[in-house]
């Protein structure tokens, strides 16, 4: 399963799926926890996050992860991947864009 996410430029940004506490592989990108939604049939951003490894940052750490009791209070079931390359300040950048965009409610307001 995919999700599509965009940025206030219309850039489209494409999601791989899978359940919360799947074994991920050691790569860098962004992130969500998500909840597929019966009502509105579709899968709400609860958290938007980057990280330079998946499988250290939501597999090895979930547990200490610290936004997974928000987004689970909030009925997260998946993490939706999505991998970039390019250092920190690149996945930062992006990361920032659609907090602002989505303001997911385990992220906060994001201060520029």
């Amino acid at each position: 399963m995919r999700i599509e996410l965009f940025d206030f430029n219309s850039n489209k940004y494409i999601f791989e799926l899978c359940p919360i506490g799947t074994e991920l592989n050691n790569f860098a990108g962004l992130y969500t926890f998500c909840c597929y939604s019966k009502i509105s049939k579709n899968w709400p951003i609860l958290y938007i996050g980057q990280t330079g490894d998946f499988s250290e940052r939501i597999d090895d750490n979930l547990l200490r992860h610290q936004k997974l009791e928000c987004s689970l209070k909030k009925g997260a079931t998946h993490v939706g991947l999505y991998p970039l390359k390019g250092g920190k300040n690149i996945r930062k950048k992006l990361e920032e864009e659609l907090i602002s965009y989505y303001e997911p409610p385990c992220n906060g307001r994001v201060k520029y």
